[in-house]
């Protein structure tokens, strides 16, 4: 009788196995239920809740902005046109391996194991789910691919009316998840990782890996070493926080986090070659893009509009990637350039010598060309009094000028600055093949940064 009444106990406490595993059916049952109904809510965007998916189509060809290359006729990149990507895609085999280790040490461990989800952090993000407390994070490269490609996180397009709500990272959650599995149905591992390095920014303008190597390194992404691998991989989690210009200290401790997955990832040897690589400095070699940068600017510029004419329309010279190759050569070029600055350096000096503090202009010039400055036509504009808005451009302010030793910061007043530079001498210098008319130098200037006139193709002098 005492048994029986312990039974009956058992039967009726809250422990109760059968008790326990309904109520686990029950709870199980509701789970998968609210996340089919969620995941057809997002797949479907049934109310506009949380915006477009992107179609099947646009995953079989993405497209992300590239930067258009132009190249000597020996095969060297003179420079780029690019608008707010600056971008040069790369192919799988032009990748350092230190970097695509790296990438899946950090990013995504079992990369090569998983269809575009990775069941671990999708457990941590569903937990998320039922708190409503997500925080992001453990996307697999394919997902974090997803939301390079197409902006889910930010386009309008992707956006709905639960975008504001504390909803909002449910919904961009399954959308990556789901464009991610397309993606692995489309393209290999090879082709996704390729793209991802591609599309990921390093901040300062460096859009994919090749742009990245360029900038911070100053060589291609196939010659990067392993700390430097590192060091760009570990600006993924946070371009600014990381970067190695602006954060140097924080770049190096997250290099050498990135350097320790590598060795969890068994793609470092030991812990002495892990111990020796954290030692290391960040040796940066900044080499920023710009087209007032780098050599034969002037000719590039020049033949901007050309080029524009040639594509009629079709094309995007900072857009589309093109490949513009030309008649200079690249070793012609250098020497060009290098020959003319030496030269004028050594005219001004004599220049300097002989005129002193004379000016070579009559009284009047120098007005002239100060009324043509940004300075003036602001100050113009503000100050009405002529001897008040004169005595304004003759006040000192910070600036950086142009100097045969280098350009400096220097405290100089508008009308010092414009006299500074019309005292500087100008010359210009072209190289064409004369069996051909092949054109294979073109400096137009001493530097287009400052001195924006370009003197071959605009210039009225008589040659000589």
């Amino acid at each position: 009788m005492k048994n029986s009444n312990s039974s009956d106990e058992v039967k009726n406490s809250i422990f109760n196995p059968v008790k326990v595993a309904k109520w686990l059916w029950i709870i199980f049952g509701i789970g998968m239920t609210s996340l089919i109904v969620i995941f057809s809510l997002v797949r479907f965007n049934i109310f506009n809740l949380f915006g477009e998916i992107p179609e099947f189509e646009s995953l079989e060809n993405p497209t992300s902005n590239k930067s258009s290359v132009i190249y000597s006729s020996d095969g060297e990149i003179l420079g780029k046109y690019f608008a707010n990507e600056n971008r040069v895609w790369v192919n799988y085999d032009e990748i350092s391996n230190h970097v695509i280790e790296a990438l899946i040490a950090t990013e995504d461990e079992r990369f090569n194991k998983h269809s575009g989800i990775d069941g671990r952090s999708m457990l941590r993000v569903l937990k998320g789910v039922i708190s409503l407390h997500l925080d992001g994070g453990g996307s697999t490269i394919s997902q974090q691919l997803a939301k390079n490609l197409f902006n889910l996180r930010k386009s309008e397009k992707y956006s709905g009316s639960l975008t504001e709500s504390k909803f909002k990272m449910i919904g961009i959650k399954i959308k990556e998840w789901i464009t991610a599995v397309w993606l692995e149905k489309s393209y290999t591992k090879t082709e996704i990782i390729t793209m991802y390095l591609n599309t990921v920014n390093h901040g300062v303008k460096a859009n994919g890996i090749h742009s990245g190597a360029k900038i911070y390194f100053n060589k291609h992404c196939r010659d990067l070493n392993l700390q430097e691998s590192a060091t760009l991989v570990g600006t993924y989690a946070a371009n600014y926080a990381y970067d190695p210009i602006s954060n140097p200290e924080k770049s190096k401790i997250r290099r050498n986090q990135v350097l320790a997955q590598m060795l969890r990832s068994d793609f470092l040897k030991s812990e002495e070659q892990l111990d020796s690589l954290k030692n290391l400095p960040i040796k940066i070699r900044f080499a920023p893009d710009s087209y007032n940068q780098g050599i034969a600017t002037y000719f590039r510029e020049a033949i901007r509009d050309e080029i524009e004419t040639l594509v009629n329309g079709k094309y995007s010279l900072t857009n589309d990637g093109l490949k513009i190759y030309t008649t200079i050569d690249y070793n012609t070029q250098k020497l060009a350039e290098k020959a003319l600055f030496e030269v004028m350096k050594s005219n001004q000096e004599r220049f300097i010598k002989e005129w002193k503090d004379i000016d070579p202009w009559d009284k009047d010039y120098l007005v002239k060309k100060v009324k043509t400055t940004p300075e003036y036509q602001s100050l113009s504009k503000e100050i009405s009094d002529e001897k008040e808005l004169w005595d304004e451009l003759r006040k000192p302010r910070l600036a950086r000028i142009f100097t045969y030793k280098g350009e400096i910061d220097t405290n100089i007043s508008v009308v010092n600055e414009v006299r500074h530079y019309h005292r500087i001498l100008r010359a210009a210098m072209v190289a064409i093949d004369h069996s051909n008319g092949h054109i294979k130098a073109w400096v137009g200037g001493l530097d287009k940064k400052f001195f924006d006139y370009d003197m071959v193709q605009k210039g009225s002098r008589q040659v000589g």
